[in-house]
């Protein structure tokens, strides 16, 4: 589920359906259907070209939320996951876990990155780099700009989700123990008990 700023709606996609849902705001519900039945993994919203992104288990579509119509329909091999280059609208996707496409804002593929066990993406504005997890407990930074590997550093496990804080410029992930990602270094965060957190 996301907000789109454009035309004041929220947009839901339904886990195994071929239904995506968008709520305007004076509350009507209008249904955009589908080629086929899939399982929704993210909704993304492409501020750059005004586009909804829809990643599903055999590959993505991208949405005009203002006109309602669906634009392309991108098929491929086990999605994982979809971030956007928020500085050039730029997409990213990771599937058939070894492989990161880059697609442009016109929806054309510029760029395949191979890569073992790729999963979660997060873009960091503040660095312009987009950030990526690895089933061999790694964390891969490709450059914004050139869209070419620029770093590739070693974690304590496999990453399980990744967030970017645009308060402080840092990446966040949990690999087993949480860390922060900044310049180029993984920074381990002091044991937390969850427990202390409840209380």
């Amino acid at each position: 589920i996301i907000y789109n700023d454009s035309n004041k709606s929220m947009y839901i996609s339904q886990v195994l359906s071929n239904m995506f849902y968008q709520i305007e705001s004076d509350n009507q519900i209008v249904g955009l259907s589908m080629s086929a039945t899939f399982s929704s993994i993210k909704v993304i919203d492409n501020k750059i070209n005004a586009r909804i992104y829809n990643l599903h288990q055999t590959g993505f579509i991208s949405i005009d939320p203002n006109s309602n119509t669906i634009l392309s329909d991108t098929t491929l091999v086990s999605s994982f996951d979809i971030g956007v280059n928020t500085h050039t609208g730029d997409v990213y996707v990771t599937y058939n876990a070894s492989f990161i496409r880059i697609y442009d804002i016109s929806n054309t593929l510029i760029s395949t990155i191979t890569r073992t066990g790729t999963q979660c993406i997060v873009y960091n504005y503040n660095e312009k780099n987009i950030i990526i997890s690895d089933s061999s407990n790694q964390l891969i930074e490709i450059d914004g700009t050139t869209k070419v590997v620029t770093n590739t550093v070693s974690l304590s496990g496999i990453t399980t989700f990744l967030y970017y804080n645009q308060l402080n410029g840092r990446v966040y992930g949990f690999d087993g123990t949480f860390f922060s990602y900044y310049g180029g270094v993984v920074h381990y965060l002091p044991s937390i008990s969850l427990t202390s957190l409840v209380n």
